[in-house]
Formats: structure tokens, sequence, C-alpha cells
């Protein structure tokens, strides 16, 4: 989507659909903006653009959107942070969810057990919740050794179930 210049600006768990052969695939395209840096042939790094009258679910929305500044595709990667984190990070309760969560939002600041536990993970998310001008691009975090591994890992556990069956 980011490579069509698209901004989907409403990231979270419920729009993100896993597919029977293995396919991750985005729905619910409802506040998808076009990025007006590339409109203006502004580099990507920059923070361009007049998105600022809607904005996405409050936990996954990023600092910029939610402050009503500009953004770019950058917003979605913050997104995706969030729900990285969650899908590795165990809740016992909906209020310890909205407590961390908080934290995270305000602080940026993960969880220590997360931090000692899920090396990689944890190094991946840090990078994708820094302020806008810090975070790395769609395009970026696939170069990044944390997420490398993190994805041959991931390769590893899906061949091993594939054997057992």
């Amino acid at each position: 989507m980011h490579d069509k210049d698209y901004i989907h600006c409403d990231l979270k768990p419920s729009n993100i659909l896993f597919a029977m052969n293995d396919s991750i695939k985005v729905g619910d395209f409802g506040l998808v903006k076009q990025n007006a840096a590339t409109k203006h042939s502004a580099p990507q790094t920059d923070v361009q653009g007049s998105h600022t009258s809607e904005i996405g679910t409050l936990f996954y929305v990023s600092p910029e959107q939610e402050a009503g500044h500009q953004y770019n595709e950058r917003a979605d990667v913050y997104s995706l942070g969030i729900i990285l984190f969650e899908l590795y990070f165990p809740f016992s309760t909906r209020m310890e969810r909205v407590k961390v969560l908080e934290d995270i939002k305000s602080n940026r600041r993960l969880p220590k057990e997360f931090k000692e536990n899920l090396h990689n993970e944890a190094k991946l998310v840090e990078l994708m919740l820094k302020p806008i001008s810090d975070r790395p691009s769609s395009s970026e975090i696939k170069e990044i050794d944390a997420f490398k591994q993190m994805k041959d890992q991931a390769e590893l556990n899906r061949d091993s179930m594939l054997l057992k069956f």
C-alpha cells in the first residue's frame, strides 16, 4: 500500500486479515489517504501533506495524527508497532491492556519483561514507535536485522508446524 503512495490511517487488529494460504491482507479502507508527500515530489522522510481531519482508533493512532499534525506513511508504521507489541505481549485483563498501552503511548516505554524476553521484537517495536522523524518507513523496516531475524524465525516455526501434519 505504501509503495503505491497510500496511507491507511486506521490500522488496528480488526483490520488485519489472515488468509488460509498464510498471506496477510489489510481491510477497512475508510480513512485511506493518498500520500501528499508523493504528490508534491517531496522526499518520503519529510512529514508532508494535510492529513489532519480524520484519525484512526485511539490506541493505534500515531501521536502526530492524534495531535492533528501533518503525517505521512510512517503513521501506519506506528500503528503496526502497537499491533506487533500486542501480538507478543499477553495481557491478563483488559485493564492491564489499557494501562500498558497508555504507558506506551505517553512515554514510549515498553514493559521491562517484554524487552528482556523478546529482544528482537522489542528492538523493532521501539523503532516503530519513535517520533515520526526518526521512525523507519515500511520499506526500511524490511532491512532491519531484528525484522529479518523475526521473519526467519517465523518461517522456521511455520515449516516445523507443516512437518507435524
